[in-house]
């Protein structure tokens, strides 16, 4: 199978949304061959992340389960209150984001630069908390630096 952009496989329905199981994630721009052999030949659910309209559009998707699992919300540009609970995440494109822990863009914050930006690679964060950041602390996000720590991903 060739795959273009950026697709999330999950061995359950819904995402996986109520019990961890196998997910598996892929990237490419001119079309990436993936096996998905490690599914068993079932897979439960797929995911795009981004926009559709344009693969190089800054995006930041948050998952409220580890590994992209669970209910997702989209951002594109300044999100002054979060509606998910935040355990993982995923930037397209080339901004960076700041995540803040109080709605409105308040309180501490940190900001994620995405490491290959030049090349439109996505970064693919599967557990927040190896950031010192715990799940449902992300209150708001603005598109940009700008946070009290900065990091690459």
């Amino acid at each position: 199978m060739y795959l273009f952009h950026r697709w999330i496989f999950y061995a359950n329905s819904d995402f996986n949304g109520w019990a961890d199981a196998k997910v598996e994630y892929f990237y490419g721009t001119y079309g990436t061959a993936v096996s998905l052999k490690s599914f068993g030949g079932h897979i439960g659910s797929v995911r795009y992340v981004g926009t559709s309209q344009d693969t190089r559009d800054s995006t930041i998707t948050f998952f409220n389960r580890h590994r992209f699992q669970g209910l997702e919300q989209l951002i594109r540009d300044d999100y002054p209150n979060v509606n998910v609970e935040v355990s993982s995440f995923v930037i397209t494109g080339t901004a960076p984001y700041t995540v803040y822990d109080e709605p409105n863009f308040r309180g501490k914050s940190i900001t994620f630069k995405p490491k290959h930006s030049s090349i439109f690679r996505p970064a693919f964060v599967e557990e927040i908390a190896q950031f010192e950041i715990f799940p449902n602390t992300i209150k708001s996000v603005r598109q940009g630096e700008g946070g009290d720590k900065v990091y690459e991903v």
